[in-house]
């Protein structure tokens, strides 16, 4: 597993992901992206004291154009089309 805190963009087509520019490179994502993260809408229970942050991201398997690695990738949204990099899974 690569821990990875640099940021990234993705291009979106239809709201889902098809490219990821990573690690100054260009990855495309060869499988069917999968939504994560915790939305505003999230039920908390009354005796929670500090419920989590909601954020969300993506989880997909890309490959790089350049020298064919291939990796799964667990994104968070921060901006725009700006993400990080939580995990890169060889």
């Amino acid at each position: 597993m690569k821990i990875a805190q640099k940021g990234a963009s993705l291009r979106l087509e239809g709201d889902v992901p098809v490219e990821l520019d990573w690690d100054g490179r260009r990855w495309r994502i060869i499988d069917m992206p999968t939504l994560l993260g915790i939305g505003d809408d999230f039920l908390y229970l009354p005796m929670i004291t500090h419920p989590p942050v909601p954020w969300t991201g993506w989880r997909f398997t890309a490959r790089c154009e350049d020298t064919e690695e291939t990796y799964l990738f667990d994104l968070r949204h921060t901006a725009g089309d700006s993400y990080e990099v939580l995990r890169a899974f060889e």
